[in-house]
């Protein structure tokens, strides 16, 4: 059970409140991200970085992700622990987990009728609902979404549309009855349907009545990685039209690197959960974000590059206005100097910057929303 509440609805989004997530009790405002973790951990820091360095406004709800961890399933299951601690998490913070990785590309042409496909670092691996059910019973998280079968691009034609609608119910009504009635993780269904209106509203009207389904993730519209070019006009009146089928009551949550102009945008749209994968991607790619003085009334964002060799001889800080460990303790030249030689302290320093960055914009989001 999501024990999710709408505290506040505006024309430009809605607050909402979680008090319980599975079996943990937390108190955590939406709209929010939850924290992107590869294999267990957030991607280049230390869970004693994250403790000690990260500052962050609210208790997290970490995202894990399932091509990251399938190998591993057989060595949870002998530990007896689950997930999170064998993979040495912090205690009593809820874990959500995620069928795909947000940062790691589709293949398409996989996916089969009592199946999908994901892609682990062994290659390729079906995933039906047995499967899943199995696995939710080694990794013990509080949630965890539902089978989807998202190869839906944008010239998908309607007969395949329709075979991703179908199956998509299909697996997860299926999952349902496999799973034991007695397990506390939480499930959150999947909306499908690509860029049709009617098979996204199909799917929200399949779907939406599901009592079981502790919220809903929005997939589909894209095959993850980079979402630079992902056209939110396009898909505008096509999640609105999804989202007045659904319970209100009900958290939605959008996957992917979404930036600060997305992130506010999907909001405005009535979306309340996302991930930190963008943040993370930043950070691998050797950048640093800073949201413009007033967002979210301006969404822009601008970052700093430090591959440029030009910062090697700047010796001001990161962001001179920003307060985190990064900013504090290093200047430009230092990071630019760590990004040409490949020193691992690099991304460390990006990461621990760029997620209280992005933790900043949703408490700027929900103070916006406040204030409305």
């Amino acid at each position: 059970m999501v024990k999710y509440s709408v505290q506040k609805r505006t024309p430009e989004g809605r607050l909402g409140e979680v008090t319980q997530w599975g079996d943990v009790n937390i108190r955590f405002e939406t709209p929010a991200c939850l924290l992107y973790t590869k294999g267990g951990h957030i991607p280049h820091l230390t869970w004693d970085n994250v403790e000690k360095r990260l500052e962050l406004s609210q208790p997290p709800v970490y995202q894990l992700t399932l091509p990251s961890l399938f190998e591993a399933h057989s060595a949870i299951n002998e530990y007896g622990k689950g997930v999170a601690n064998f993979a040495g998490m912090p205690d009593g913070c809820p874990v959500h987990l995620s069928l795909y990785d947000p940062l790691l590309l589709l293949k398409p042409g996989y996916n089969e009728t009592k199946s999908v496909s994901i892609w682990t670092r062994t290659g390729r691996r079906k995933i039906d609902p047995e499967i899943l059910c199995e696995i939710v019973n080694y990794f013990k998280p509080q949630s965890c979404q539902a089978i989807s079968d998202i190869d839906t691009p944008v010239d998908c034609a309607n007969k395949r549309l329709t075979k991703a609608v179908t199956r998509t119910v299909s697996l997860l009504k299926d999952y349902l009855e496999k799973m034991d009635a007695k397990n506390p993780c939480s499930t959150f269904a999947s909306l499908v349907g690509g860029y049709s209106s009617f098979h996204r509203i199909k799917c929200a009207e399949d779907l939406g009545t599901q009592e079981v389904a502790a919220g809903f993730t929005i997939d589909g519209f894209h095959s993850n990685g980079d979402l630079s070019q992902l056209e939110l006009n396009a898909i505008e009146p096509l999640i609105v039209k999804v989202l007045a089928n659904l319970p209100s009551g009900k958290p939605r949550m959008f996957n992917g690197a979404l930036s600060p102009s997305q992130v506010f945008e999907l909001v405005k749209f009535g979306v309340d959960l996302f991930d930190s994968s963008f943040p993370s991607s930043l950070a691998d790619q050797g950048k640093a974000f800073r949201l413009a003085d007033n967002y979210p009334h301006d969404n822009a964002f601008h970052t700093i590059d430090f591959n440029d060799k030009s910062l090697a001889d700047d010796f001001t800080p990161v962001f001179p206005e920003c307060g985190c460990y990064t900013c504090k303790n290093y200047t430009k030249g230092y990071l630019c100097h760590l990004r040409n030689t490949d020193e691992l302290l690099c991304p460390i320093l990006l990461s621990l910057h760029n997620l209280r960055e992005y933790d900043r914009m949703f408490v700027k989001i929900r103070s916006y929303l406040k204030e409305k």
